[in-house]
């Protein structure tokens, strides 16, 4: 039987355990709490929109110095790695940048950003198969990122011209892809979880709204679709008919009859990259993805034949159709790539379509024939086969 004395030391180790691991608990919140701007004193918040106005006037080195100035009393601070790593980059530190992406990922693993700038610089190094990777984690962080699916799109796309390259033997050597990056737009002045709202892109080309304004796609109805198709076609130049020119009748002399050659039919059936048809696939869906239209539209070939409507005003639909919604995701999935029976170059794919928007989502199974070009492999036809649920 243990003493009273005995007892109260007990539970004297006790509770002086349980005070531990409570001071432990408050000094690891400490610690993580240094990764926010709540945590930061006003000097410092002010020399982080310093070194941001600087990365946004391209004086890297300043930037760099003020953003450490930051991180030698808060080394986990976020903002401040963040305009580091971007200073690094541009100053030609690539691999310092890339370590430093990469540390950040350790305790920011949902930022959208942070994949998106390694990818390109990962892009920059020639490193494409680690860039398409990267952004995909992304993607996997926050679909409605149009920047990541826009990058993606272009990665696929420069995949694509590699292999086509070395399939035709022209020599040209895999090219160092710019992507676009994103900066940091505001510090401490919207919590990180709107990845919209605390990135900013560079050298992109959307056009400002006026301030109260409403985007006149969003309410637009299929009656005041066709409208806006029909004015957009008037638009477009139109081609004056050939002229038919009549040729003197000259007199024909007689061919001598000669022995028809027979063609003889090869049983190898024609040959394709399966790889590659996919990864222009994946391309062209990620660029729906980004509602990049331009880069949409150049995945289909100029021989394309839409159903029912002139390439010119199918062109116009589909562009008002893909920036109407807010934000589009679109996968792809259960590919099955045949080459076309006797017609070498051409390949037949059967998909499931997997779309979704902010107002609607649908699955269907599709048909695809994909034509392999000088540019790569592009879009002849494609048909919807059946709605999946």
């Amino acid at each position: 039987m243990h003493s009273p004395v005995q007892l109260l030391s007990k539970s004297k180790g006790s509770i002086s355990l349980m005070l531990s691991c409570f001071i432990l608990v408050l000094l690891s919140r400490n610690a993580f709490a240094l990764t926010s701007s709540d945590t930061l004193s006003d000097k410092s918040r002010l020399i982080l929109k310093n070194a941001q106005q600087h990365i946004l006037k391209n004086k890297y080195q300043r930037a760099f110095d003020l953003s450490s100035d930051v991180l030698e009393d808060n080394p986990r601070q976020y903002e401040a790695q963040f305009i580091n790593a971007q200073a690094l980059a541009h100053l030609g530190k690539s691999n310092e940048a890339i370590e430093l992406y990469k540390l950040m990922l350790k305790t920011n693993p949902n930022q959208p950003e942070i994949y998106n700038n390694l990818a390109n610089l990962y892009a920059q190094q020639g490193e494409l198969d680690l860039a398409r990777q990267t952004l995909e984690k992304g993607i996997a962080t926050n679909e409605q990122y149009k920047t990541l699916y826009e990058n993606l799109s272009a990665i696929y796309v420069e995949i694509a011209r590699g292999s086509y390259s070395k399939a035709l033997k022209l020599g040209v050597e895999p090219k160092a892809v710019q992507l676009k990056t994103l900066k940091i737009a505001s510090i401490a002045s919207e919590p990180r979880s709107k990845p919209i709202s605390v990135a900013k892109k560079i050298d992109t080309k959307i056009s400002a709204t006026k301030p109260g304004t409403v985007k006149s796609s969003v309410a637009t109805t299929e009656k005041t679709q066709i409208a806006m198709v029909k004015k957009e076609v008037k638009k477009l130049p139109v081609k004056a008919p050939p002229i038919k020119t009549i040729k003197p009748k000259v007199a024909e002399k007689p061919i001598a009859r000669q022995k028809p050659i027979l063609a003889t039919r090869s049983k190898q059936k024609p040959k394709i990259n399966k790889e590659e048809v996919i990864t222009a696939l994946q391309g062209w869906a990620a660029a729906w993805s980004a509602q990049a239209v331009d880069l949409y539209l150049s995945f289909y070939g100029e021989d394309f034949k839409p159903v029912k409507l002139s390439k010119k005003v199918w062109a116009v639909q589909r562009r008002i159709r893909i920036k109407k919604p807010r934000w589009v995701n679109v996968r792809l999935a259960n590919f099955k790539v045949q080459a076309k029976p006797s017609k070498e170059g051409f390949a037949v794919v059967q998909l499931v379509q997997n779309y979704r928007a902010d107002n609607y989502h649908d699955k269907t199974k599709k048909q695809f024939v994909m034509k392999h070009t000088m540019d790569g492999w592009r879009i002849l036809s494609e048909q919807s086969l059946a709605v999946l649920k």
